[in-house]
């Protein structure tokens, strides 16, 4: 029995053990995995994992490989040699990584140590650290879920470190008649008379002196050690639950805590940051066939949101948008390259349309993600609605930028913009000033001839097909368009084409291999438009009809960036009936038309491949994290929640102190149930509101008989049995009950403040110096004990159990000079 018993508690004992080592290797990874997170590393996230996984394996369970404490000190001297000359650079980034890389190796060398309590909770502070370091940077609603789950991991290790320390203070206890072994009382303890057990007057024995309580008792006590064999494994199904329930708790009190706590400071946290993205598809000029096969990259890039000025309600946005940052004129050899501006920053205290505009425009507010680049994107053309300094434009460049030292952060800012029109982005929008029209009809020439002949035939070839007389630019500029997009003769691919290096690439596009993307379909209807003496120029930014309707947000992504064209009309060109809908000073310098001959089809499948209603979603989730968790500041709480919490409360108090919000819902629910037409002309009587009323009784009837009949089916059944274990509880800790009244002849009665361990503890020291040599805190403490053992635990004492406490209760009998104490 007593070897059958020893064998169980050393299984139960590997179980928690190897239960510790799965989870701190689990909570190492997950700490690194934040942390690579944040530095845009997986290299380090993966090393980790392929550590945790070899360590548990070859260290903890087959014991191959087991670094000694000497060992690991000279390798953690090592690491620190290795990290250090990143550090003593003195940037900001580079000692963040530096103390990053530090810390995750002194991880991975712990995890390879033979562990005791000591080294895994090394573990747990080193991977503490790790998240610490991660919140510093930047991070998406990606982070917080598995900050979530390292929360629940994190406490699942503290509680078996917890029960593997305790064990190991117990380590291989024999199985005797005393299998009910108690924690020895802490000598740290300090009593106060104010927590003594009490005494009553009416004692027969000698009065003693009222030992006294620490202030904190719980704090200066170690936990009790059970080694009865009970023949169950230790942690189950409870244990897990609990620390989820726990887990639940304490996440659900630090959201509302969250939440509520006021920020004392005006400026959000947005993270170190220090990775701007690089933009994929977008640069400041073009360069056809650079970059080979475009990369299908759906990393964001910013968020647009459409509002009407003047009620800064939502404006309802068709079709797609279409959103510049660079414009390029000037083409050589197969590249575009934007005009130089030497002319200086200029910030937004200047705004390219000064004048009133009329009609009011819409409100575009722009969150940019972090980028390498400086060009800020926006619908043209645009007006500035306030000063902001940290914009400048460049007015002959046509470029609107922030200063470079914002790059690094998240961008926002909103400008105004005229370019709607019906709810759709209209294809005229007026030019704001004088245009030097030179550049727009440059050709590209080689040795005096022009470098693109193919082209220029084929341009040429169409304006005949289609009669439309020279003085008509705007419809010569949608033909050409509609011709080069939907004639079928020209394919959309993002693959990389080999082209002729004797020709010009879009020569070559034209004549040989009509295979291309977007920048190919600007650039061949540019150059068609300037061959025919229409000033053309083509524009890069990004094009998107990506709508979140969750956050009521336009989403671009990096595969959304795209090449168009804007052909000049002067004023007499510009179609009449837009005149007259669109009536506006700025069209007396003529207006830009834009076209786009890039074919659609190929653009709206590859987009809604990728961005299913999942993605929305996500996106939508990552945006409230982002807003009201990361970047949660005292306007934003106020706005987001002090105040509809405010309001809906002073809605509330007027409803229900209006007369007339209860005479609306008295209303609303006899119509409900057909009363108005109790008192309506055609009758009293109500078909529906009879057959209402007779449904409502025969469902209450219905619930009342299915209501008993589960009570006596179940309910009556479980307290009944919920009786006779309460019963069967109370009979077995009656032992406990003998141990009480024994005290109490004595003198000594326990406190409602009180625990059993607490009283035992108090009355053992009280009654020590009487004893006569007598270890009364050991006997003591056996019966308290077994008494959180039968009453909280919900066992039952063995037999050897039992005798220790009935040899527990002697041994105190007689120490008290009561030998002839009463048997079980």
């Amino acid at each position: 029995m007593k070897a059958q018993a020893h064998a169980f508690v050393e299984g139960c004992s590997v179980y928690v053990e190897r239960l510790l080592q799965i989870n701190v290797a689990t909570l190492a990874c997950l700490a690194t995995l934040l942390l690579g997170m944040g530095q845009r590393s997986t290299l380090t996230p993966l090393g980790m994992m392929v550590a945790a996984t070899a360590s548990v394996w070859i260290t903890d369970v087959k014991r191959w490989f087991v670094l000694s404490k000497r060992v690991a000190e000279w390798a953690s001297l090592a690491a620190l040699a290795v990290c250090l000359p990143q550090a003593l650079r003195w940037e900001r980034f580079a000692m963040i990584a530096a103390v990053a890389d530090f810390v995750v190796l002194l991880q991975a060398i712990q995890l390879f140590r033979d562990k005791d309590p000591g080294v895994y909770w090394q573990i747990v502070r080193l991977s503490v650290l790790q998240v610490v370091v991660a919140a510093l940077l930047t991070q998406d609603i990606l982070f917080g879920v598995l900050l979530v789950a390292y929360l629940f991991t994190a406490m699942g290790a503290m509680a078996l470190l917890f029960l593997y320390g305790e064990w190991r203070r117990h380590e291989r206890p024999s199985v005797s008649d005393s299998t009910v072994r108690a924690a020895p009382p802490d000598p740290r303890r300090r009593e106060r008379p104010s927590e003594a057990v009490s005494l009553p007057a009416q004692s027969t024995g000698p009065r003693l002196a009222a030992p006294a309580a620490p202030r904190w008792p719980w704090a200066h006590q170690t936990a009790a050690y059970w080694t009865g064999a009970t023949g169950r494994v230790p942690l189950g199904r409870e244990f897990f639950f609990r620390l989820f329930k726990i887990g639940t708790i304490a996440l659900f009190v630090g959201a509302v805590v969250f939440a509520a706590m006021p920020r004392m400071g005006r400026g959000a946290w947005r993270g170190i940051g220090g990775f701007a993205r690089a933009t994929v598809g977008f640069s400041g000029g073009v360069r056809l066939g650079a970059l080979g096969k475009i990369i299908q990259n759906p990393q964001e890039v910013m968020r647009v949101w459409f509002h009407q000025t003047d009620t800064e309600e939502r404006y309802e946005v068709q079709g797609s948008v279409y959103l510049r940052g660079a414009v390029p004129t000037e083409y050589r050899r197969g590249e575009w390259r934007p005009p130089l501006d030497a002319r200086p920053f200029r910030s937004a205290d200047w705004a390219p349309s000064d004048q009133v505009v009329r009609p009011a425009p819409v409100r575009q507010v722009i969150h940019l993600e972090p980028l390498d680049r400086d060009e800020l994107f926006c619908v043209w053309p645009f007006t500035f609605l306030e000063r902001d300094r940290r914009i400048g434009y460049y007015a002959w460049a046509q470029r609107l930028v922030r200063r470079r030292e914002y790059q690094r952060d998240r961008f926002v800012y909103a400008l105004g913009t005229t370019a709607f029109w019906r709810n759709e982005q209209a294809l005229l929008a007026p030019n704001e000033e004088r245009a030097d029209l030179r550049p727009l009809l440059q050709m590209p020439e080689e040795n005096g001839k022009s470098a693109v002949p193919g082209l220029v035939a084929l341009a040429s070839q169409w304006i005949r097909e289609s009669g439309i007389p020279p003085s008509d630019r705007y419809r010569r500029a949608q033909w050409l368009e509609r011709r080069l997009r939907d004639s079928g003769q020209f394919s959309y691919t993002l693959q990389g084409q080999v082209r002729d290096a004797s020709l010009d690439p879009i020569e070559d596009f034209i004549t040989r291999n009509p295979r291309g993307h977007c920048e190919y379909f600007a650039t061949a209807l540019c150059l068609m438009l300037r061959s025919q003496g229409i000033p053309a120029r083509v524009v890069i930014g990004y094009r998107t009809e990506d709508f979140n309707a969750l956050g009521q947000y336009f989403q671009v992504r990096q595969l959304h960036a795209h090449t168009w064209v804007e052909a000049y009309l002067p004023a007499t060109q510009i179609p009449d009936e837009v005149v007259r809908e669109r009536p506006s000073w700025q069209w007396l310098h003529g207006a830009w038309l834009r076209l786009d001959a890039t074919p659609s089809a190929a653009e709206a499948s590859r987009t809604a491949s990728l961005l299913a209603r999942v993605g929305g979603w996500f996106d939508w989730l990552n945006f409230a994290w982002t807003s009201y968790v990361m970047e949660m500041d005292r306007p934003r709480q106020r706005v987001a929640i002090y105040q509809p919490v405010a309001d809906a409360l002073r809605a509330l108090v007027r409803s229900v102190a209006d007369p007339e919000s209860w005479r609306g819902w008295g209303r609303s629910l006899a119509a409900l149930l057909g009363l108005d037409r109790w008192t309506a002309g055609s009758g009293w009587f109500s078909w529906r509101a009879a057959a209402w009323w007779a449904l409502c009784g025969a469902g209450a009837v219905g619930l009342y008989r299915a209501l008993r009949a589960a009570a006596a089916r179940w309910l009556i059944p479980l307290l009944v049995a919920r009786g006779a274990r309460r019963r069967a509880v109370q009979a077995s800790v009656d032992f406990y009950r003998r141990f009480e009244a024994l005290l109490a002849r004595r003198g000594l009665s326990r406190r409602r403040s009180q625990t059993q361990r607490e009283f035992a503890l108090a009355a053992a020291a009280a009654l020590e110096p009487q004893a006569q040599g007598a270890r009364l805190a050991e006997s003591a403490l056996v019966v308290a004990e077994a008494f959180y053992r039968v009453r909280f635990g919900g066992a039952s004492l063995e037999d050897a159990e039992l005798r220790a406490v009935e040899g527990a209760l002697a041994r105190i009998a007689e120490s008290l000079g009561r030998r002839n104490f009463p048997g079980v």
